[in-house]
């Protein structure tokens, strides 16, 4: 491994880590239900997961590794409902030219039948955003 992979990957576990020790670090309401519909779907899934190899890197809400997936759980307040925010549309071009599939679900308006059904498009390649 480079020293400039080896860095990111160090800067990525010590933010990860730093998240989740941080006072007022919490999961928000939708990162809770979306928590509850992938484990009952049986899905493994990293949550929050370092996203580093992109422009605009960031802590991903969710990836399912077995199918290159990324879900984001928009809120209403942080991503600005309904019009999302152009970070957002930037992050999400990025991930899908780094060969990601990407799910993005606005809070309240998923269902574990929305999220099986949308996680089913991406399994035969009919992904959408």
């Amino acid at each position: 491994i480079e020293q400039r992979e080896k860095a990111s990957i160090a800067q990525s576990k010590y933010i990860l880590e730093s998240q989740s020790t941080r006072k007022g670090f919490h999961n928000t309401k939708p990162e809770l239900q979306m928590i509850e519909i992938l484990s009952t779907l049986g899905y493994k899934f990293s949550h929050p997961y370092p996203v580093w190899g992109i422009k605009h890197a960031y802590p991903a809400d969710f990836y399912i590794h077995d199918l290159n997936l990324i879900i984001e759980v928009d809120g209403r307040y942080y991503h600005n409902y309904p019009i999302g925010t152009e970070k957002d549309a930037i992050r999400t071009q990025e991930l899908k030219e780094a060969g990601y599939k990407v799910l993005r679900f606005w809070e309240g308006e998923f269902d574990i039948e929305k999220v099986k059904l949308a996680i089913d498009s991406c399994i035969g390649e009919l992904c959408h955003v």
